[in-house]
């Protein structure tokens, strides 16, 4: 952990119940280019307009970081 020098953009729902946003936040601390994108009110697995959102998000974050 906090080798990789490269940009990270994290995803994580404000309602997961499988992997604690205390972790995810944890990361913000190894990496220094790193993102940390808190979906408010979605899960583990995104609804339809998180996914919606997060795909936008991921395809500007690949067009910016290529």
């Amino acid at each position: 952990i906090g080798q990789y020098k490269n940009s990270i953009l994290v995803m994580h729902g404000d309602q997961d119940l499988i992997v604690d946003q205390a972790f995810s936040e944890k990361l913000i601390k190894c990496y220094q280019k790193i993102r940390l994108e808190v979906f408010e009110g979605e899960g583990h697995g995104f609804s339809l307009e998180g996914t919606k959102r997060m795909t936008k998000m991921l395809y500007d974050f690949v067009k910016e970081n290529i």
